[in-house]
């Protein structure tokens, strides 16, 4: 089984999350509102159950979401039918040239999705987004650092990935991540973007688990 049909398989069990995530919620609070842009075309590349793209939607933003989970679009069409055709199902295999709903974004957002790929596949989706975001446009993504404590339960796996093994406490099963071990390389990684805001978020919500940890980037097409 290759990395990609262990993580299709992995996600396709479904991310049922109802409310939209902190990181995104945080991103509009911290940079849209504030700075802009307030409106316009709006892309969350790994939308899952829909959260996130109805709260956009409630900014008056023009948002459309993609994902490679059919359970997880399902259940976004079920919760908000009337903007059913704004979800999309894509194929896990990126290609430099995907282009969704006629590309051409204001803002696109990934939150918790990039570091899935491999080092390689990662980068060739990083070459669609750009190439899909207007050249003012604002692109934000998180990457899982080494300071999680996913790591912690990891080994080396393929494509620049460590195969994450979670206990039955969190659902088991298992799915490669591309870990970023420094700010450094974070930038590194995203060098087709100029960097604007480079931050960070970390949790523990549970005693038997240890803090997670995200490096967050805000930049502009270079």
């Amino acid at each position: 089984m290759s990395y990609l049909d262990e993580t299709v398989a992995y996600w396709s069990r479904g991310y049922d999350a109802e409310n939209v995530d902190a990181p995104a919620f945080r991103f509009y609070g911290r940079i849209l509102k504030p700075f802009g842009p307030r409106e316009g075309k709006f892309l969350d590349f790994g939308c899952g159950a829909g959260a996130g793209l109805r709260f956009f939607l409630s900014k008056e933003y023009d948002a459309y979401g993609v994902d490679i989970s059919a359970t997880d679009l399902a259940t976004a069409r079920d919760r908000d039918p009337e903007h059913a055709d704004r979800y999309l199902q894509i194929d896990p295999i990126p290609k430099p040239d995907d282009v969704w709903f006629g590309g051409n974004f204001d803002v696109i957002m990934s939150v918790q999705v990039l570091y899935l790929m491999g080092a390689d596949d990662m980068q060739t989706r990083l070459k669609s987004l750009h190439a899909q975001l207007k050249p003012d446009g604002l692109f934000y993504a998180t990457m899982m650092g080494s300071k999680s404590w996913w790591y912690s339960v990891s080994e080396p796996y393929e494509h620049g990935m460590r195969r994450v093994e979670l206990p039955e406490s969190h659902g088991g099963g298992a799915t490669g991540v591309v870990f970023t071990e420094s700010e450094e390389q974070l930038l590194e990684r995203f060098s087709m973007f100029e960097p604007l805001h480079v931050g960070f978020y970390s949790e523990k919500f549970r005693s038997d688990e240890g803090p997670g940890f995200h490096y967050t980037f805000v930049g502009r097409p270079r």
